[in-house]
């Protein structure tokens, strides 16, 4: 079979500044949905669900852009996956290590996490190796991750990641669209079923997290060969200033944020997953934001995936120093405790990024790969490719 025309990519040391902020205001409001109690919200009040489809379109636009070349002359599978791994491990790891403490917490002053000692080992084995909690340890219904649930769409972006490696990214652009066309209908069918498109992180509806993953990082692949195509390796903006990025931004917010009825709901989510999330992405990478709104952007887009994947782990950890000093929790006032919560995370996951995540990615790569290795420098080429909610 012939192998499909694979655009050239932008040029170099080109950034998509206002793709960064989407991911990270995306990233932000998921903390919001999962800290309802800090924020004085009701339990649903906030559902940025849709955030994960974003992360997952975001992951195939970033891909595309910065592999798909290296995939077509030659980058081995090994190494591929190796710098993938590395990427996204040391918050991981970071991230169910405080999960752990917490539950070892809990065990300690005799309130139980809800499993026993042997399903928290067989559960944290499982998730240091980046895969879910067999059903049998739980049940059905049970998060596929039972500790720190948000790596649900980590291990769904790797598959992804793999499935780009292996197939999307040698398909033509009509197979590939193709092949959205039937992940799309399988999407209808899954927010038919469902009610909405909130699903995909247990058991028992694991083939709708693979049928999400499947539309949106296709999507995000197609996307990017338009894009480049038009673009003809040398961007040009298709808004001036910051009118056109903060649009993006607030479009975006208002998406995720607006309360839907639930008669309307698997309609509305599959609209905004198949036609708001795609053209607010390829909108977004052709705008330049002013220079102070895109370093805004770069910091939010370097905060996304610590916040992502280390939120639920740090919200469990002040619920439950909450529950040891009552007085203290009483004193502070929702949505105060929230804001303060959200900006101390904000900036830790900054520091953590400079400090922590980039010295770890150095260092495992070095062990990884022996040899200077110029594929490295595409991960390099954004700050942070995922997200995952």
């Amino acid at each position: 079979m012939t192998a499909p025309a694979i655009p050239a990519r932008a040029a170099p040391g080109h950034t998509f500044a206002l793709l960064d902020g989407l991911r990270g205001v995306a990233a932000i409001l998921v903390v919001v949905r999962h800290a309802p109690n800090l924020f004085g919200l009701q339990p649903g009040a906030v559902e940025t669900h849709l955030a994960v489809d974003l992360f997952f379109v975001l992951s195939g636009f970033v891909l595309a852009h910065a592999y798909a070349a290296r995939v077509r002359d030659g980058l081995p599978a090994r190494a591929f996956l190796r710098i993938r791994v590395i990427r996204l491990y040391p918050l991981y790891a970071l991230g169910l290590a405080l999960t752990v403490a917490v539950a070892l917490l809990s065990f300690a002053v005799g309130q139980g996490p809800g499993f026993s000692p042997s399903a928290l080992a067989l559960s944290t084995l499982c998730s240091a190796l980046m895969l879910p909690t067999p059903p049998e340890v739980s049940n059905m219904q049970a998060a596929i991750f039972k500790l720190n649930f948000p790596s649900w769409s980590i291990f769904f972006e790797l598959i992804a990641n793999m499935a780009f490696f292996y197939g999307l990214s040698a398909l033509s652009a009509r197979r590939l669209a193709a092949f959205v066309a039937l992940a799309f209908a399988g999407l209808c069918a899954v927010a038919l079923q469902s009610g909405d498109l909130d699903v995909g992180y247990t058991w028992n509806e694991v083939h709708a997290g693979l049928i999400r993953v499947m539309f949106a990082f296709p999507v995000g692949v197609l996307l990017y060969r338009h894009w480049i195509a038009r673009e003809s390796g040398a961007p040009r903006r298709l808004a001036s200033g910051n009118a056109g990025a903060v649009a993006c931004l607030a479009a975006l917010t208002l998406v995720l944020v607006v309360p839907v009825p639930a008669l309307v709901k698997p309609v509305y989510d599959v609209l905004v997953v198949a036609c708001v999330f795609p053209a607010l992405v390829y909108a977004a990478a052709g705008i330049t934001p002013g220079p102070r709104l895109a370093a805004l952007c770069l910091k939010a887009g370097a905060a996304s995936y610590p916040l992502y994947i280390l939120h639920a782990p740090c919200v469990a950890w002040v619920e439950a120093v909450g529950r040891r000093m009552p007085g203290v929790a009483d004193r502070i006032a929702a949505p105060y405790a929230g804001l303060a919560f959200l900006v101390v995370l904000l900036a830790a996951c900054l520091v953590l990024v400079r400090v922590y995540d980039a010295p770890a990615r150095r260092r495992l790569g070095r062990l990884a790969i022996p040899k200077p290795d110029q594929t490295l420098q595409a991960d390099r080429t954004w700050q942070a490719d995922i997200a995952r909610s």
